[in-house]
């Protein structure tokens, strides 16, 4: 990848403002109907989990979160949460799926975005492209190594989301099973 400037805590007392827009698919198969909020700023989902929300104020370390709708490929209610920290690089559509939902989590309990983005990439075996891709376009139209890892990518995002939905249904907390997510993928 390209990169970046570090960036300096010195003195920002008098901090940019900078909007942005957003838009990517939410993603456990495509979830249509469900509400995408980022901060105050909701969207709704469309077929194809498409969302947009226009004009977000400082878009950069919010985290997206998407709820209810219907799963298009089981036509089931989803009754999850997903979630995706807003990437460095925003101007792409983003994917939230289950993976992103656990590099958020990670992101929350204090690791930047690619921190987060790297370690899990490196324990599910799969490129930080894949992680932020929509698996399921790759799946469709991606080069021969994109569908690969795009199958990878959903294995993984259906054994994480199983734990999940046990985790949630055992009302433990997140952080004492985290290590138990990473440790069975």
């Amino acid at each position: 990848g390209c990169g970046g400037g570090g960036s300096s805590s010195s003195d920002s007392t008098t901090e940019e403002t900078t909007n942005s827009d957003l838009s990517g698919n939410a993603i456990d198969g495509y979830i249509q109907g469900a509400t995408v909020k980022v901060g105050a700023l909701t969207a709704s989902t469309d077929a194809n989990g498409f969302w947009a929300i226009p004009n977000v104020e400082n878009a950069s370390g919010l985290v997206i979160e998407v709820s209810g709708g219907t799963d298009v490929s089981t036509g089931e209610a989803f009754e999850g949460t997903l979630k995706a920290p807003v990437p460095i690089n925003h101007e792409e559509k983003i994917a939230i799926t289950p993976l992103s939902t656990v590099v958020a989590s990670v992101v929350e309990s204090g690791s930047t975005v690619a921190q987060a983005t790297t370690q899990i990439a490196q324990s599910l075996g799969v490129s930080e492209d894949a992680l932020t891709a929509d698996p399921i376009e790759r799946l469709n139209s991606g080069t021969p190594a994109q569908k690969a890892e795009a199958a990878t990518v959903v294995k993984k995002s259906l054994v994480v989301q199983k734990m999940a939905e046990t985790i949630t249904k055992s009302a433990a907390s997140t952080d004492e099973h985290q290590d138990l997510v990473f440790d069975s993928v």
